[in-house]
């Protein structure tokens, strides 16, 4: 059996759906998996290749914001699918609104999808749920068996090369050190920068070398902690892709982080976090652990005193 996924999303909506993706597979261990995605995400998917057969780059469609429609794209996608002539469409994008004439175009013959109303032969998006559990709860809600609900991260051989690299570059072998990711992908998302600050304080006074992370568009984030700081930490913004990124959470005391794409691969490197929810979202995003993971509402206010309190205790 052939099997496509239709997925076209960013790194933490990937992370989280990758539980469900991994059930399907060892369901379907004979059968071929392939996965409509984000043109920038396919690098990251490789990585995946035990799941994933091939990988097809998403053209766009009108009504998604990811990436812009491209109506010459897309007719090459859809040629392209209906080449493979898939016979199972698994759609794991959102509540399934705006996506039946896409889906038709596709002219796969079974269909698996969520669907935002009750409708006959489609399962019903469950809003409440978490993220992870929403997408096994649609595979086994058609038969699929879903015992697993970590997220893996597989780590290769090129990301020890780069960890080594990185830590004689920044003399931290055999140091203790914690992550601190302060950006997330917009404004509204990221606890105040004062505030991460208060938090390097403490953990500085107890000795912890620290780590920022981030992407180089959000370098910025790293001179205004200066402003706050009287001490040195290590600016480690975009040197460290995905994979070396898992490598030093799984290697550091901790991560600090808002909730994102980084605190997922937190979870999957169960890595001893507190993650600062700005969403309204924590019931959706938040690593599943609780014992080694503390998530913070910081929706409707920040907690400064709560996440300090916790940052002492926790570490």
């Amino acid at each position: 059996m052939k099997i496509l996924i239709f997925r076209a999303l960013k790194i933490g909506d990937m992370l989280c759906s990758l539980p469900a993706i991994k059930n399907l597979h060892e369901f379907f261990p004979k059968s071929s998996i392939s996965i409509v995605a984000l043109p920038y995400m396919i690098p990251f998917l490789e990585r995946y290749s035990i799941y994933f057969d091939s990988i097809i780059p998403f053209s766009g469609y009108p009504g998604l914001p990811e990436i812009p429609f491209d109506k010459v794209q897309y007719q090459k996608m859809v040629e392209l699918i209906r080449k493979e002539k898939f016979d199972l469409l698994i759609q794991m994008h959102g509540d399934g609104s705006g996506l039946q004439s896409m889906m038709l175009d596709f002219k796969i013959p079974c269909v698996w999808s969520f669907s935002p109303k009750s409708r006959t032969g489609f399962f019903t998006y469950p809003v409440s749920y978490h993220e992870i559990h929403k997408h096994n709860a649609l595979l086994n809600w058609y038969g699929v068996p879903t015992p697993h609900v970590h997220i893996p991260f597989p780590i290769l051989l090129e990301d020890y090369v780069k960890f080594e690299k990185l830590l004689m570059n920044y003399e931290i072998l055999g140091k203790s050190f914690v992550i601190i990711h302060p950006g997330a992908s917009c404004k509204e998302r990221r606890w105040g920068i004062y505030n991460f600050a208060k938090v390097m304080q403490i953990l500085y006074k107890k000795g912890y070398t620290l780590l920022l992370s981030g992407v180089k568009k959000e370098m910025f984030l790293a001179d205004e902690l200066k402003e706050y700081l009287d001490f040195n930490f290590i600016n480690m913004m975009g040197e460290a892709d995905l994979g070396l990124t898992a490598l030093l959470l799984k290697h550091s005391k901790g991560l600090i982080t808002n909730c994102t794409g980084v605190s997922h691969i937190g979870s999957a490197t169960s890595t001893k976090s507190i993650v600062i929810s700005k969403d309204g979202e924590a019931g959706r995003w938040a690593p599943l652990n609780k014992e080694i993971h503390k998530t913070f509402d910081c929706s409707q206010d920040d907690k400064l005193k709560e996440v300090m309190f916790s940052v002492g205790q926790y570490f």
